[in-house]
């Protein structure tokens, strides 16, 4: 089985905890659910707080992932890097980035990306792409559409996985148009999948969607949240969502 969990580390927001104890709860899901990739959206790097790497970079750092590419999407005033991450336990090749656009004058001008990284397997090549869409639908739609020719220059096995920011409806007609399946709708059907806010959550945001090439080898998709005995930290605003395949690594 090959397994991608997806998380939204929240930066380094205390709402939920403070992050060094939020690394504690990640890195314990990620030993006990053991995924061979993880993507990790909204991942900040404080050199005062992160250990001089990015959040997901600490994370492969106490586990054993021996790859880990992270990718700014952005820098703040005080010259600390947000962007994206992933960390895999297999080579990852082919890393590329596709910057996505921003429509100037919305109530979001938060810098995105998707994050591309190839997976050798026995059964081929998948393509992995990590993506962080805005909450503003008409600048999700647009982020999709100019998407779509990076995550379908390859072929071959695609997944894009990340926090789309958006529940399940017409803004995600363009993928299924083009053969992307909602891999929660696929093997779940109407069961909630809900993945935000965290402490209850109410809304199904974060995402698996798989091309054609990988739709035959899903195996599995679930939720994942962890927090501490008295529940005041969890892991992030967000849960985890992992897909689960039947791939198998080289020897």
């Amino acid at each position: 089985m090959f397994k991608v969990m997806s998380l939204n580390c929240n930066y380094l927001s205390e709402k939920h905890g403070p992050w060094n104890e939020r690394l504690k709860l990640i890195t314990d899901l990620i030993a006990r659910t053991d995924p061979d990739v993880v993507v990790f959206q909204a991942v900040a790097l404080d050199p005062l707080k992160t250990e001089a790497v990015d959040q997901g970079s600490q994370i492969a750092n106490r586990l054993n992932y021996r790859y880990s590419i992270f990718k700014p999407a952005d820098c703040t005033t005080d010259r600390n890097l947000l962007g994206q991450t992933i960390i895999a336990k297999h080579p990852v090749t082919e890393v590329e980035v596709l910057e996505l656009s921003r429509i100037d004058g919305i109530n979001d001008q938060t810098r995105r990306l998707v994050l591309k990284g190839k997976i050798h397997l026995q059964e081929g090549a998948i393509y992995i792409y990590n993506a962080h869409y805005s909450w503003i639908t008409a600048q999700t739609r647009q982020n999709i559409e100019e998407s779509l020719p990076f995550i379908e220059k390859n072929r071959g096995m695609g997944l894009l996985i990340g926090d789309l920011n958006h529940p399940p409806g017409e803004v995600f007609d363009i993928l299924r148009d083009h053969g992307w399946n909602d891999a929660w709708m696929f093997l779940k059907k109407e069961k909630s999948g809900s993945t935000f806010e965290s402490d209850d959550p109410k809304i199904r945001i974060d995402y698996a969607w798989v091309n054609k090439d990988l739709h035959k080898y899903l195996s599995d998709i679930n939720t994942y949240n962890h927090q501490s005995s008295d529940q005041v930290t969890r892991i992030s605003d967000h849960l985890a969502l992992m897909a689960v395949f039947t791939l198998n690594v080289p020897n």
